[in-house]
């Protein structure tokens, strides 16, 4: 949603904090995630919730052509509140990436160290996932 860039994972080494979410809003009085705030990292729940999220958030003008994102699977810990639909969390990172480029697979594998598909596998991985 956001046009944020995780920390190479080898980063990690050097700063465990790299993964930590922060208040967009410029609330540097809290910690992310904030039950008081939309802050942290987010994940939904169930992989059938992707697509009709994607595309009300479209929709809605709150995201960009999915020509410009990454979407994916990632892993969430720390701080970890629930909603009805899913999670914010305060560190969080991605477990798989589906982009919209092929150029994109091979250079983002490599920084984040994780698998790399092109987007239009993601319908069908969503499907398998059920």
């Amino acid at each position: 949603m956001y046009p944020l860039a995780w920390t190479a994972h080898r980063a990690a080494a050097t700063n465990p904090l790299a993964f930590r979410a922060v208040c967009m809003r410029g609330r540097a009085n809290h910690d992310a995630p904030h039950r008081t705030c939309g802050c942290g990292w987010y994940a939904l729940k169930a992989a059938a919730q992707v697509l009709p999220w994607i595309h009300l958030r479209q929709r809605m003008g709150a995201l960009p052509s999915l020509r410009r994102i990454a979407i994916g699977r990632v892993a969430l810990w720390g701080r970890v509140i629930e909603h009805a639909e899913g999670y914010r969390a305060e560190f969080a990172y991605p477990a798989c990436l589906y982009v919209p480029s092929r150029a994109l697979i091979r250079p983002l594998g490599e920084r984040y160290g994780v698998e790399v598909y092109p987007l239009h596998l993601l319908r069908p991985a969503l499907i398998a996932a059920g």
